[in-house]
């Protein structure tokens, strides 16, 4: 079973990810992804690995942090993963370029936060 800083690490990495290809603060990067049906599944297919580890977090964990839009988060993944012809690219792109970049600051600080009190890996 993986632990919280585990679950943490993965939300990380799918959102850098998820930047990475996206080209955020490319001009045509919009254009790219909405022509590009692999580079959607791609997106989709983080924004699911994101959801499974954010609703695999200990409760704990998500009520200490109730800025983090866990709900929001994890209903993601199950439109990625569950309804995926009912997938707005448009809001697709919004949630990588919008909401992806403050919620990294948050699963960061969190992380910093968990290694201060000595939680490890």
């Amino acid at each position: 079973m993986r632990r919280p800083l585990q679950r943490l690490n993965d939300m990380l990495e799918a959102i850098e990810k998820i930047q990475r290809v996206v080209g955020v603060g490319e001009r045509d990067g919009e254009a790219a992804f909405q022509h590009d049906e692999m580079l959607r599944v791609w997106v989709y297919h983080h924004l699911g690995i994101l959801g499974e580890a954010a609703s695999n977090l200990p409760r704990e964990v998500r009520t200490h942090h109730p800025g983090v839009p866990w709900g929001k988060i994890v209903a993601t993944r199950n439109r990625a993963m569950h309804g995926y012809f009912d997938m707005d690219p448009v809001r697709v792109w919004e949630i990588a370029v919008t909401d992806l970049p403050p919620l990294k600051i948050q699963i960061e600080a969190i992380i910093e936060e968990l290694r201060r009190e000595g939680v490890t890996e």
